[in-house]
């Protein structure tokens, strides 16, 4: 049996053709399942804090902001716990990669949370268009959890 060696032509071909074929198992044309539409800070320690949030469209700065935040042993009694500030606006809601990175003036308290932790995390959003993420300030951690909403902020 004599080996064939292809043509130039059918070489070229191929490669073309198996270049598309490998695009479409790598390219996310369809980018993220929902969109950012809420990002909600919660204090849950005694003493008044400043968080610093930072958020990235589509790796474009879109926010950046200090919340104080007061602690709840300043508060009058009967107040809430915990005190909290939530951040909604227009340019949220869009099925683009958003990245939320979250400083805080206690210790070293910080945490960076993206679209790609989100989709990790769920497979299946329902309904929903948006999610929120719960940024919770305890004092050894930043916590959050994930919520889901029928409407964005562009919606709104």
């Amino acid at each position: 049996m004599v080996a064939r060696t292809p043509s130039r032509r059918a070489l070229l071909g191929s490669i073309g053709a198996a270049t598309t074929a490998l695009a479409g198992c790598v390219a996310d044309d369809d980018g993220p399942q929902v969109g950012l539409g809420e990002v909600q800070l919660v204090n849950y320690l005694e003493e008044d804090v400043t968080a610093t949030v930072t958020i990235r469209r589509a790796d474009e700065l879109e926010y950046e902001a200090d919340h104080e935040l007061e602690g709840y042993r300043t508060r009058e009694v009967g107040a809430d716990v915990s005190d909290e500030t939530s951040i909604r606006e227009s340019w949220m809601g869009d099925r683009v990669h958003y990245t939320v990175d979250v400083r805080t003036d206690v210790g070293s308290l910080e945490t960076t949370y993206s679209t790609s932790d989100v989709e990790e995390l769920v497979d299946d959003w329902g309904e929903s268009d948006c999610f929120t993420l719960l940024m919770r300030i305890d004092s050894d951690r930043l916590s959050t959890a994930l919520g889901t909403s029928e409407t964005c902020p562009q919606d709104d």
